[in-house]
């Protein structure tokens, strides 16, 4: 029992409160009783009264033990929880509200706890490492907000469990070393070095090459990291190996293993084992004729090079030639260069093919060798000027031959060769436009104006022939053109007109008349005919029937008399005669074509001759 009530109803404590047994509240039942004589017959009235205790800080916050753990916490993880601590307090109000702060064994402060909730974790901005620290022991201080307060500790061991966070460094590369092309399988040549501060399975090592390593020329034991030669090494091949070396941990979980790789740099020792060689299958070059000795001849697809694969002295090359035409032409025996030798004379032309084969040859230190062929092409100079063969000639051609007829075909010869053996031609003189040439094929034509035998009976030609060298070089000949005679021209009679007087009393048979005629073209057959004969007398009226009264030689154009002829009726006869060229033979087709008509008039009178014919 804590309260008393007395008489006049106060209500004291007895005894010490305790607000932690009474949780702060006391409920009591207070009985009032008249004071009646007799007990019996007493009235009474009850009622309750709450007593409220206020707490006064006199608990001290408790932890359930004075340690916990060690808890586990992985390295590497922001904000992971270690455990949520529970401190009590039965005081009541801000006596019995706990706070908790770490207070010891936190340097770096890496933790944080709830100051209300009493939770333990890693700060979310943090991540502890194993390998900086791997076991805390954290003080953890309850205080309560009494006045004063009042507080109690907790130690926390906390052990950091390692992951794989660390990755392995290679103590001892990048790292030069050498070995001879003919090392033996096995050789050994360095080891890798390294090291990893992880613990456990993340601290166990492997090697690896994994790059560089052409072929599998090299070896490395997984785990002592020893690189040895795993096959025959040829430096002409790989001269220089850059092995990348790779060394991982935790081997159980490749997902999760880390790695370090760095470099190997291993230089193969040169032996002498190859022979030069070319870098072409053949070469061409080519040199101008008559070319000075000395002159260097020009490779096309050079330089020429044979190329070693050996090094130092025995990559050396020398160079010489072998061949039938070694006479004129020689190489450099240091730089290949292909020199026209001493005392050569290139003359192109002397050769039936331009073109001289030779063998190159390039031979080492050590006496191996390997050949190519060399085909020096001789290239033309223009030395040779254009030859007409035969240089002088001459053709017939026919008279009016028309424009565009060719005459004859020149062909002029260059021993020279491309360019300068083209050859142009063009008439140098004595054409007078009667001709042209045409200028690449040589063919004489005729030109634009007529050709007339009767006007000129030949022509002499120079034409000329050019090359195309630098400089041109030219060469003539003499073409003499005849022109054959066409019967072209008509007959005429060299006196249009006769007037003659004869007897009457002439006989017949007697040639009182000859008419002549001439033809411009060779050789004519000139025939004669009388084509009418008209008479009439004093009074100038014609006298008919008298048409046979004289004939004519057709050959020679005499005329005679050919009946009697009488004055009395007839005094004057008027005689046309007609000439013809019956050439038929004549080069070209002609025809017989009555060209002139001469009137021929007979005066007769008797007894007399005169210029005109009387009878």
């Amino acid at each position: 029992m804590y309260y008393a009530c007395d008489v006049q109803g106060r209500i004291t404590a007895v005894k010490e409160l305790d607000y932690e047994i009474s949780k702060g509240l006391y409920a009591l039942v207070v009985t009032a009783t008249d004071q009646c004589p007799k007990p019996a017959l007493r009235l009474t009235s009850s009622t309750t009264v709450s007593v409220k205790v206020l707490d006064v800080n006199d608990v001290t916050p408790t932890f359930p033990r004075s340690y916990e753990g060690p808890f586990e916490v992985t390295e590497g993880q922001p904000g992971p929880r270690v455990l949520t601590l529970r401190a009590i307090d039965e005081d009541s109000g801000l006596n019995g509200k706990v706070e908790y702060s770490i207070t010891g064994g936190d340097n770096q402060n890496e933790f944080m706890i709830s100051p209300v909730e009493g939770e333990l974790r890693v700060r979310k901005d943090v991540e502890l490492d194993r390998e900086t620290i791997a076991f805390y022991n954290i003080t953890v201080t309850a205080r309560d907000l009494g006045t004063p307060s009042l507080n109690s500790s907790v130690l926390v061991g906390v052990y950091v469990l390692d992951i794989n966070d660390n990755d392995p460094v290679i103590l001892n590369l990048p790292y030069n070393t050498s070995v001879s092309e003919g090392a033996e399988i096995h050789t050994s040549l360095a080891r890798v070095q390294a090291r990893d501060a992880d613990s456990g399975r993340n601290a166990l090592l492997t090697y690896n090459i994994t790059a560089g390593n052409l072929g599998g020329a090299f070896y490395i034991n997984d785990t002592t990291g020893v690189v040895q030669v795993n096959r025959p090494l040829d430096r002409e091949r790989v001269a220089e190996y850059i092995l990348t070396i790779t060394v991982k941990d935790n081997p159980e979980n490749p997902r999760t293993a880390r790695r370090d790789s760095d470099f190997l740099f291993i230089t193969i020792l040169d032996e002498n084992d190859n022979r030069p060689v070319f870098t072409r299958t053949s070469y061409n070059s080519e040199i101008t004729e008559n070319s000075a000795a000395g002159s260097t001849v020009i490779v096309l697809n050079g330089p020429v090079l044979a190329e070693d694969k050996d090094i130092g002295p025995n990559a050396v090359v020398k160079y010489r030639l072998l061949g039938p035409r070694v006479d004129l032409f020689t190489v450099n025996s240091d730089t290949g260069v292909i020199l026209v030798r001493q005392g050569a004379k290139l003359d192109r032309e002397a050769f039936q093919d331009p073109r001289v084969e030779l063998i190159l040859v390039g031979e080492d230190i050590g006496g191996l060798n390997s050949t190519v062929p060399l085909t020096i092409t001789i290239l033309d100079q223009n030395d040779n000027p254009p030859v007409f063969s035969p240089s002088s000639f001459s053709v017939r051609l026919p008279e009016n031959s028309p424009t565009g007829v060719v005459v004859t075909q020149l062909s002029a010869t260059d021993a020279d060769s491309g360019s300068n053996a083209w050859l142009v031609y063009r008439l140098e003189s004595s054409a007078l436009d009667r001709f042209v040439v045409d200028p690449i094929s040589g063919a004489v034509l005729v030109g634009n104006t007529t050709l007339d035998r009767e006007e000129r009976a030949s022509y002499h030609l120079v034409v000329m022939a050019t090359d195309r060298g630098t400089p041109p070089l030219s060469g003539t000949a003499t073409l003499t053109v005849i022109l054959d005679d066409v019967n072209d021209s008509r007959p005429r009679f060299i006196q249009p007109v006769t007037v003659i007087s004869i007897n009457e009393l002439t006989p017949p048979g007697v040639v009182v008349a000859t008419l002549t005629a001439e033809d411009p073209d060779l050789n004519p057959r000139l025939e004669y005919y009388i084509i009418s004969v008209e008479a009439k007398d004093d009074g100038d009226k014609p006298v008919v029937g008298l048409q046979d009264s004289f004939g004519i030689d057709f050959h020679t154009g005499a005329v005679f008399v050919r009946n009697r002829l009488n004055r009395e009726f007839v005094s004057t006869f008027e005689i046309i005669v007609s000439v013809h060229d019956n050439a038929s033979e004549v080069i070209d087709k002609s025809s017989s074509v009555p060209n002139g008509k001469p009137r021929l008039y007979l005066s007769s009178h008797s007894n007399t001759t005169t210029s005109t014919l009387t009878y």
